[in-house]
């Protein structure tokens, strides 16, 4: 509007130099376009941050109206500016939408909002149609999620063009479920105790570390308080039969490198394992089912070799109880063994032969509920060797790892500079935005970085997570550069 009246007044100007007398009178008003009613810049931005709102909606995609996993977009669709009228119609919009007041202003001659969306990779990448075609069809048939990246362009109550809004969100499938026909059963055997120590330790419950996968390798849940770990017996026919004349009653381990039979029952829950849960596995697997197993310590489960099954009818007091399994455990006894401690300053890493290695405590008895994972690297201040030559690094206080698990460097810091208790991984670190939002990066010294940090509303992949020297957990997302876990840093395991 101004522009035109400046103009204008420069003509006038110029007419009344060359002819004063037949000057034209200049208005010092000019018309323009005339908004839509009801339009106004307040109520386009209002409607532009409500269309935002839904789409950066963390629960997007989880509650469509048929409870389905939403269609895909068309290659017509994909990628290509749809009005806000036609996007918010949409099958992948599922149950969500703007007020019909906003979904009008939005749709208004002036304001013209427009938004379109495309899917990116975890560094945030646009993925071409035919690979996101792929992509959504693989989704919709089995579970998975799908980053998408949208721009939302709109103009002022004017008509004048206003700076696009751009955002992220997830749609996420997880309605797909497929049939299980089988349970692995694994625990650690033998269970190792101390020569001389006390033999009702071996019957507590927090010895058991029994885990149940399907198919899969997805956990299937136990029972806690129905698991237990039962007599001691000299014999594996006794401990199978329950013979009570071949028990072993004594109160502590008196008998060096010696191994005891013990039956362990654990309660199998039902839980999302598709069109077959827990309870119809084990009764069709007692039933002698035609492609349903179940195999423990990976060798089929037959009540001579390893353990029986049985199923057990879902009660009021425990209606997720599906069956019960008792299996056969060594109990062995290590020998009386004398340790020598040395002081030594240096790191062990854990070899990679294993996904995990099991820890000893002060004892010597295996520690159930911890574990240190393959490739991973600990400082170690002492090392400890028993009269048979038998070694072990302690990593931590009352934890010890067996020298043959690792390898020992004398230097004082890992691989990774100042970072410790480094981890591999295989996952994706999200930022949470706006995009204007930056998070700081640190070298492997824990030094920050002055030239590179990372933009909100963006992903990452990485390979490892470490600690720093104050404790804090960082993600490895390039070469010598590592982000701080914390508020809007996400990691997402694939």
């Amino acid at each position: 509007m101004k522009k035109s009246i400046k103009y204008a007044g420069i003509a006038a100007a110029t007419l009344l130099a060359v002819a004063p007398v037949a000057a034209p009178v200049v208005s010092s008003t000019t018309s323009v376009q005339a908004a839509e009613a009801g339009v106004t810049d307040d109520n386009i931005t209002t409607a532009v941050k409500a269309l935002q709102g839904v789409l950066t909606d963390t629960t997007f995609g989880d509650n469509n109206t048929n409870g389905e996993y939403p269609t895909a977009l068309t290659s017509a669709q994909y990628d290509t500016y749809l009005s806000a009228t036609e996007f918010m119609d949409l099958p992948i919009m599922g149950s969500k939408a703007v007020s019909a007041a906003n979904k009008n202003v939005l749709s208004a001659t002036n304001a013209d909002a427009q938004v379109k969306v495309s899917a990116v990779d975890a560094n945030g990448n646009k993925i071409n149609s035919g690979d996101y075609a792929k992509l959504a069809a693989s989704v919709a048939s089995d579970n998975g999620s799908i980053k998408y990246a949208y721009t939302i362009k709109y103009n002022n109550a004017d008509g004048d063009a206003q700076t696009p809004v751009t955002g992220t969100f997830t749609l996420t499938n997880d309605n797909v479920v497929s049939a299980v026909k089988s349970l692995a059963v694994t625990y650690t055997n033998p269970l190792e105790v101390a020569y001389g120590s006390k033999t009702v330790n071996a019957s507590l419950s927090s010895t058991i570390d029994a885990k149940v996968t399907d198919k899969s390798g997805n956990a299937v849940e136990l029972d806690s308080d129905q698991a237990s770990a039962g007599a001691l017996y000299k014999s594996f026919a006794g401990a199978i039969a329950g013979t009570t004349s071949d028990q072993y009653t004594d109160s502590t381990f008196g008998d060096e490198d010696e191994t005891y039979y013990q039956p362990v029952t654990i309660a199998i829950k039902s839980g999302k394992l598709g069109t077959n849960d827990a309870q119809t596995i084990v009764n069709n697997y007692i039933a002698g089912q035609d492609g349903y197993s179940v195999t423990v310590n990976g060798s089929a489960l037959t009540a001579v070799a390893n353990g029986t099954l049985e199923a057990t009818a879902a009660s009021t007091e425990d209606p997720a109880n599906a069956g019960t399994l008792t299996f056969i455990r060594e109990v062995h006894v290590s020998q009386n063994a004398s340790w020598t401690t040395e002081d030594v300053s240096g790191v062990v890493t854990t070899k990679a032969d294993s996904s995990y290695y099991t820890l000893k405590n002060d004892d010597n008895n295996t520690i159930t509920n911890r574990a240190l994972a393959k490739n991973t690297a600990w400082v170690t201040d002492k090392v400890r060797t028993d009269n048979n030559g038998n070694k072990q690094y302690r990593v931590a206080t009352g934890e010890w790892i067996d020298a043959n698990d690792v390898t020992f460097s004398d230097k004082a810091t890992t691989d990774e500079g100042e970072y410790t208790d480094v981890q591999a991984l295989n996952g994706k670190v999200t930022l949470d935005g706006p995009s204007s939002f930056i998070y700081m990066l640190y070298n492997d010294n824990g030094e920050s970085v002055s030239n590179r940090a990372l933009a909100g509303d963006s992903a990452w992949y990485t390979d490892k997570k470490a600690t720093n020297a104050a404790g804090v957990t960082v993600y490895h997302v390039a070469t010598g550069e590592w982000v701080q876990a914390g508020s809007g840093v996400n990691y997402v395991a694939y």
